[in-house]
């Protein structure tokens, strides 16, 4: 590394210090990396520099599956990752994303220094934390189905407060249990206010805007608690409300981007999902508690959701 860039990297790492952090140095074709890491029992706190001359690619390689809460905290990176496709990183947001197992791509499109904070934790940590705190399930429910269709969560701002907690992790100078406990409880701080996020954007979507729209909030609620009643339809929920089918799927689908039947399909797969994977419920019983007259028809919406057999 010449003088130049040395000297880069030690001013970033005294602005960007995250105290008690193992720091690791590296050279890349395109330019210097440096990373900050603090590992501990169930979480990974990563602070990573990019000094970069030129335009050009880096290849991180993921040896475990893993969640991860990300913050741009300068620049923008173009982000691929194997299997799910190409995530923008953009300078002032953050968003939660799987990171899988494999070779990932990154994009930088020109010199400059790029700044990116993230944690990483297994799914197993998010499941533990659901089980008394049913936002966390919510938020694992919501990444699942996301990655299923293909998609993903939402790009949220860096405010204020996300930024006090970021300073607090960087800055702590407890040491041994003091140190994790305090860290642990940051990224549950991290971990509470982007679920509070996506349920504000939610309650957000469903709020009545004029005279002309749905009351949206009422009809999910109403659709969630008879995800059971096979009988449940587009048909008996217009009933239910005094609308019009037509002017029920028209508007609900212009404020919402989805179809009646496309949110409490989902619905009823994130349902059945939970059952499949953290239960041993027969698949008959799965079925009628998920709103399906027989096991095969479960079986089979089952099959195109999720490209297997429950």
């Amino acid at each position: 590394m010449d003088n130049k860039y040395e000297s880069k990297v030690t001013e970033a790492g005294r602005k960007f210090r995250i105290i008690h952090a193992i720091p690791h140095t590296a050279q890349t074709r395109i330019g210097t990396i440096f990373v900050q890491e603090i590992a501990l029992e169930t979480i990974c706190i990563c602070l990573s520099i990019f000094f970069i001359i030129r335009p050009g690619h880096l290849y991180p390689f993921v040896t475990t599956p893993t969640l991860a809460l990300h913050y741009m905290l300068k620049g923008k990176i173009e982000a691929e990752l194997e299997g799910v496709g190409v995530i923008m990183l953009l300078n002032g947001k953050y968003r939660m994303f799987y990171l899988p197992k494999g070779s990932q791509k990154a994009w930088f499109a020109k010199a400059g220094t790029y700044v990116s904070f993230h944690v990483e934790f297994s799914k197993k940590y998010l499941e533990m934390l659901a089980v008394d705190h049913a936002p966390s399930q919510e938020l694992l429910d919501s990444i699942d189905m996301a990655h299923i269709e293909g998609k993903y969560l939402q790009v949220l701002d860096i405010d204020y407060d996300i930024g006090a907690i970021l300073k607090d992790i960087m800055s702590s100078r407890k040491a041994g249990l003091a140190f994790r406990l305090e860290q642990e409880a940051n990224v549950l701080k991290l971990l509470s206010r982007f679920e509070e996020a996506l349920y504000n954007i939610e309650k957000d979507n469903t709020t009545n805007s004029t005279g002309n729209d749905l009351p949206i909030r009422e009809i999910e609620e109403y659709i969630l608690e008879n995800l059971t009643d096979i009988r449940l339809s587009v048909a008996q929920i217009a009933t239910q409300f005094q609308i019009n089918i037509r002017t029920l799927e028209r508007l609900y689908k212009k404020r919402k981007n989805r179809s009646i039947t496309e949110f409490y399909q989902r619905e009823r797969m994130k349902k059945a999902l939970h059952y499949v994977t953290k239960t041993n419920t027969p698949i008959k019983a799965i079925a009628y508690d998920t709103g399906y007259e027989t096991p095969s028809s479960f079986t089979r919406i089952f099959k195109v959701y999720f490209h297997c057999t429950p």
